[in-house]
């Protein structure tokens, strides 16, 4: 299981039907006269409206109506492996453009393909040549042998169609006994622009529709469309062909690029919401307001009315009571890790959107934006300003006293003291003996007798000072013991040590600080490198981190659960535990719900670790994973969607829990507070809860990095 292929075709398979059977997502079908069908995710009324004269694009909209975003064939079987008759069409002309632009020129990359999906394990997605193939999913797990006919299990495939061309398909074939189509479930229905029709997300199966749709157990309807706009014609009889639970409009963006008038948006918007009230009226229906976009590269229209999309689709949506409006600027972070080009999201940034609108699909508020976090922190004066100030003047009376004494070393001339090298040979395995001083010492002339900030911040910590704290933190609640739990175990380099404060850096680039000692930790932070996360135990230690490294964002609240049992917690399903290695990246990497915290590098060394953990039934299917983060906390917890309410998500942590137990160590965890199910699951673990409102992160990196 893992890979697709494709060949000339003309092999000899056991079972066959036709591909119609299977199909999802496609509203019609053209068939020819040599037994191939056309998939089309518009109606022929649809497709006339969007190729006429009243159509903003007429003839870019014909091309991307084609396009088969969204349409897969779903089917349950016994066979080894799966194949489809496929005939895909060259890249259209509008394709082609928007790619070159984002790779900056002519490219071998299509950001497209076909995909699969086997019992929830993704299979890449790979472009087969523009000719008549045989598209082979190999559905065996490529380490067990292969099993007698009929003997195979039964698993659900899924296989996605291209987002940004179109293609005919004829038969479904496979060498097993049983090929079943998936019976239609309750759908969702997305009108969008190219954002939604998948542009540049590389995989039609990871367009965040098709996410979206997966996540909530919806049978998706895409009608995303390259340069598409709030066109009333465009819905023409789609009432009469689809009648969805969900609803998701998508546009706008799109008057950015050429003249329009206030009073034509205002009536293109009406007629589009109008339409879906009238059409649907249970459905649940969501307006999207645009996503960010880069201006300086695509400059918008000077006569282009834009600006007053937002404004315009909240007026509207106030209309309607029950409908909800979305704020896209909050959907998908404006920063260049998320995006392919200047509008598009990446494959990241596409997850990333994805999980935003989960969260907004169960009335829960998205994650903020950078962005939005650094205004708010511009907001908060009070304490936070003072210690701001403070740690400016205490800065700039370190860098005036400051003198660089040159030094030999090694024979290799002069240098700095304060750029002296540290003996690599004294630090322990995990970055440094407690009683090493935490930088290079630094001559400097005191201003007074009062001690710098370079006096306590700089002078480490003692293997007294670590002692004394470990005793004092694992003597209280079990939800105040991370910074002791990273300590103990040798997770990091203990940088300084106090009744009132403790600071522990990661060798990740994280800090986990500790106290209530806002002052301390003010002195402290204030001669340390800028951490990337800092993980914090106390809401007293917010602003000392707003006031040392400037423009960091809001906290992340979590709570703390922690298991402070002896007795192992018993399993209730037979899954079995093992290490996962480098080799299961793309599995981790496909599954994880939270793709924008760790980049494939630092995945990778969380699984070359021996980090990250998968369950698998008796008989060697995989039903989810588990890791550990580099704090030490449990998490990552992610059970494939065909195996999710079976009790094997408790059994993983529940396994996770007895390795610490084994190894004489406490078991914790960070929960999100909105977060009711894993709460709820961590109480029925006999976790122990801690209070809300109290710890969590901070993303300390400057504004420049996360662009």
């Amino acid at each position: 299981m893992g890979r697709t292929r494709w060949h000339t075709p003309g092999r000899d398979w056991p079972l066959s039907a036709p591909a119609t059977d299977f199909l999802k997502g496609a509203l019609e079908v053209e068939p020819s006269s040599d037994g191939w069908v056309r998939p089309q995710r518009f109606t022929a009324a649809q497709r006339r409206a969007l190729g006429s004269c009243a159509a903003w694009h007429p003839a870019l909209y014909r091309q991307m109506a084609v396009a088969t975003a969204g349409v897969r064939l779903e089917l349950r079987t016994d066979a080894q492996e799966v194949g489809l008759e496929l005939w895909v069409d060259e890249e259209p002309s509008g394709t082609t453009a928007q790619v070159e632009l984002a790779d900056g020129g002519p490219s071998d990359d299509p950001h497209d393909g076909v995909s699969a999906d086997v019992d929830g394990h993704h299979v890449g997605a790979m472009m087969p040549p523009a000719e008549p193939v045989e598209l082979v999913v190999d559905l065996n797990d490529g380490v067990s042998a292969a099993p007698l006919p009929g003997m195979a299990p039964v698993r659900q495939v899924t296989v996605w169609l291209p987002c940004l061309r179109g293609c005919r398909i004829r038969r479904l074939w496979s060498d097993g006994s049983l090929m079943e189509p998936v019976a239609a479930g309750r759908s969702l229905l997305v009108v969008g622009d190219s954002i939604a029709q998948g542009f540049l997300a590389g995989d039609p199966a990871e367009a965040w529709p098709a996410r979206v749709a997966r996540d909530q157990g919806l049978d998706l309807l895409n009608q995303g469309l390259g340069g598409q706009v709030f066109q009333p014609t465009a819905m023409a009889d789609l009432a009469s062909h689809v009648d969805p639970e969900l609803v998701w409009i998508g546009l706008g963006a799109n008057y950015r690029f050429q003249r329009c008038g206030h009073s034509e948006l205002v009536r293109d918007v009406h007629g589009v919401v109008d339409y879906v009230v009238r059409a649907w009226p249970g459905a649940t229906v969501f307006v999207a307001s645009p996503t960010c976009h880069d201006e300086e590269a695509y400059p918008s229209h000077p006569r282009s009315c834009w600006e007053a999309v937002p404004q315009v689709l909240a007026a509207e949506v106030a209309r309607h009571p029950g409908m909800h409006l979305a704020d896209g600027a909050r959907l998908l972070e404006d920063r260049r890790r998320y995006y392919a080009d200047a509008d598009h999201p990446s494959l990241r940034g596409s997850r990333l959107m994805a999980l935003r609108i989960g969260r907004v699909l169960r009335g829960q508020p998205p994650i903020d934006t950078h962005e939005a976090r650094a205004l708010r922190i511009a907001e908060r004066e009070g304490d936070a300003g003072r210690l701001r100030r403070r740690a400016e003047e205490a800065q700039g009376e370190l860098e005036l006293t400051e003198v660089e004494q040159p030094v030999a070393v090694d024979g290799e001339g002069l240098v700095p003291e304060n750029v002296r090298p540290i003996d690599v040979d004294a630090l322990g395995a995990h970055g440094g003996s407690p009683t090493v001083p935490i930088a290079p010492a630094v001559t400097r002339q005191a201003p007074g007798a009062a001690p710098s900030v370079s006096d306590l911040g700089r002078r480490g910590a003692t293997a007294h000072d670590i002692a004394a704290l470990v005793d004092r933190i694992a003597a209280g609640p079990a939800w105040d013991r991370p910074v002791e739990q990273a300590i103990v175990r040798g997770l990091g380099e203990v940088v300084f040590a106090s009744p009132g404060f403790a600071m522990v850096e990661l060798p990740g680039g994280d800090a986990l600080i500790w106290g209530e000692d806002a002052e301390t930790a003010l002195e402290v932070m204030a001669t340390r490198p800028r951490p990337k996360m800092a993980l914090f135990s106390s809401p007293a230690l917010i602003d000392a981190l707003g006031a040392v490294y400037e423009g960091v964002g809001e906290p992340e609240w979590h709570r703390i659960v922690a298991y402070d049992k002896d007795e192992p917690v018993a399993l209730r399903t037979p899954i079995v535990v093992a290490p996962l290695g480098p080799q299961d990246l793309a599995l981790v990497r496909d599954h994880y719900s939270h793709p924008e915290f760790f980049s494939d590098e630092q995945l990778t060394a969380r699984l070359e670790d021996g980090r990250v953990f998968g369950g698998s039934l008796p008989d060697g299917r995989m039903v989810g994973f588990i890791g550990l983060h580099d704090e030490g906390s449990m998490g990552m917890l992610e059970v494939f969607p065909r195996h999710r309410r079976k009790g094997y998500g408790r059994d993983l942590e529940a396994w996770l829990i007895n390795r610490h137990l084994e190894r004489r160590e406490l078991p914790w965890g960070e929960v999100f507070e909105e977060n009711a199910p894993s709460l709820a699951l961590q109480e029925d673990l006999g976790l122990v809860v801690g209070p809300a409102h109290r710890a969590g992160f901070i993303d300390c990196r400057p504004w420049e990095q996360l662009r």
